[in-house]
């Protein structure tokens, strides 16, 4: 029978290691100290291992004193306390390395082992690909299937995974766990290293529901922005009841119970999620099984300009508990440059005539100076404003459908406005 594995927490690894820089002349130099005097009667192994061709720390690496397990800490550093003095074989492993046994006499007292490791050598033409598998807080997810084509492995206790050998061309990578949501993509692989990391979304179980498809709006999404996802459930339980409708946007858990019958209209339902991202980045949305990719970039602040005038701000009075006061309105979302737009530049709204039927106008775009919108204006939305301010509504609307919001990133608007 195989001797059982005792591993040694990290906290008995005597670190005592210094590692620095010297950058004028470019030698990468480590220190270390040696541990204190064991108890008469016992050792101490103690030593650091080091990549041969670049002299670096290697963090990370198991070392097996027959039967004691411990790894090297981001210094390099490893060590094993209390060992009966004798005669041991030390096992150095480490993936992307060749493992190294040495034959090793424990003497009482200290006894150093340092050992340079060697890098497996890819054949001129292959591919290494690498990564790192997480969940949405940023804790390693042990033994999710990492599968490229036909390959496949699992990810270690850090989370990481790694294939060599490859071809150096495209492959479809898919990374799964029970209870998230799959990771599938076409990656191209070149020659020597590749990294793809991925972080699985944690799917709540819907016992019961099948979910036939979801779409997520916007598609450009701004941070701050309130999104919209709606998805299609259908009852496939066989029985009438309430059902727990869960929708997971990277960690950010969304649930809404609804009642649905055993069959017929009533056995399937449009249920609608609405939220806030406050964070730019790449987000997964997910209800059950199926999943949509969506892209927040970050919220403009100060840099909206106005495409007629060009300007970033303007003054406005508004009303302050009791009186009014006139304040800069700093164009810092797209709300306060339609405002500016309504009142500083009617809208956009061009009158052509007066007729029986109202004000004949146009609504014009600074940019393609193309027509948007041709019709009538009451004097009662005249008078009021109301013309201007929906003229100022449809010109955003265009200028970001046509011309795409950075169109008025203050950047891209020419002194004066298009």
């Amino acid at each position: 029978m195989a001797e059982e594995e005792r591993k040694i927490p990290m906290g008995l690894i005597i670190g005592g290691i210094v590692v620095g820089t010297l950058t004028g002349l470019g030698i990468y130099v480590l220190t270390r100290r040696r541990p204190s005097i064991p108890p008469p009667g016992e050792a101490i192994l103690y030593g650091m291992v080091t990549d041969i061709d670049t002299g670096y720390p290697i963090e990370g690496v198991k070392i097996s004193l027959d039967g004691l397990v411990t790894h090297t800490d981001s210094n390099g550093a490893y060590a094993f306390d209390g060992v009966e003095p004798g005669t041991y074989t030390v096992i150095f492993e480490m993936e992307g390395y060749e493992p190294i046994t040495r034959p090793s006499v424990l003497v009482e007292g200290n006894n150093e082992l340092n050992v340079q490791m060697v890098p497996i050598a890819l054949a001129p033409g292959k591919a290494r690909l690498l990564g790192t598998v997480t969940d949405s807080a940023g804790q390693a997810i042990i033994n999710a299937l990492v599968k490229v084509n036909s390959l496949q492995t699992y990810t270690d206790y850090w989370g990481d995974y790694e294939f060599m050998g490859l071809e150096a061309r495209s492959y479809t990578i898919s990374i799964s766990k029970v209870n998230y949501q799959t990771v599938s993509q076409t990656i191209p692989l070149v020659e020597g290293d590749n990294e793809f990391n991925a972080q699985l979304v944690f799917i709540p179980t819907m016992e019961g529901i099948e979910v036939r498809w979801i779409s997520v709006s916007p598609t450009g999404l701004t941070a701050g922005q309130q999104i919209t996802i709606q998805a299609q459930v259908v009852n496939i339980s066989g029985e009438e009841g309430d059902f727990p409708i869960i929708a997971n946007i990277d960690g950010i858990t969304l649930i809404q119970t609804i009642h649905l019958t055993a069959s017929g209209d009533g056995s399937w339902e449009d249920v609608i999620f609405r939220t806030t991202i406050n964070t730019p980045g790449t987000f997964i949305v997910a209800v059950g099984d199926k999943s949509q990719i969506i892209e927040v970039t970050a919220k403009i602040v100060g840099t909206f300009c106005c495409p007629f005038c060009g300007a970033d701000r303007y003054k406005k009075w508004v009303w302050v508990t009791d009186h009014f006061e006139e304040k800069e309105i700093l164009f810092n979302d797209t709300s306060t440059l339609q405002d500016h737009i309504a009142v500083g530049h009617n809208g956009g709204v061009y009158v052509r005539a007066a007729t029986t039927q109202g004000l004949a106008a146009d609504v014009k775009c600074p940019i393609c100076k193309s027509v948007i919108w041709s019709g009538f204006f009451s004097w009662t939305e005249h008078n009021t404003g109301a013309d201007r301010r929906y003229g100022a509504a449809i010109l955003m609307e265009h200028i970001q459908a046509a011309h795409g919001i950075a169109a008025v990133y203050c950047q891209n608007v020419p002194e004066g406005g298009y």
